[in-house]
């Protein structure tokens, strides 16, 4: 799990143009679900917002992350292991084919 205050900590460290990379990224994330964002959007990348507007986007960002409940977190991280699983039971599939056929044989079809 995400230790959400050290991430805090660790973003009031950074230089301002990486607090504004770091920034912009989680609005473009969540960019869809909030119109203020939205708006917020071409003051980040004008570099319209001070240093403290830009932590406490942050902050709130980080906060609304924070409070995703751990059941639905959980929920998706379990079906992003079932598709990897997946993926990697296909490579594995696939791998077998290709050592299973005969390159000579192959040859002599087409």
């Amino acid at each position: 799990m995400v230790n959400y205050e050290s991430a805090k900590q660790e973003y009031l460290k950074l230089e301002h143009a990486e607090k504004k990379v770091r920034l912009m990224t989680l609005f473009e994330i969540f960019q869809s679900h909030s119109v203020s964002i939205q708006k917020m959007i071409p003051l980040l990348q004008a570099d319209q917002m001070r240093d403290e507007e830009m932590v406490e986007a942050y902050d709130n960002l980080v906060a609304a992350i924070q409070s995703v409940e751990w059941e639905k977190l959980q929920a998706s991280l379990s079906q992003m292991d079932t598709l990897q699983a997946k993926m990697e039971q296909l490579r594995q599939q696939e791998a077998a084919e290709r050592a299973k056929e005969n390159p000579d044989a192959l040859l002599l079809q087409m």
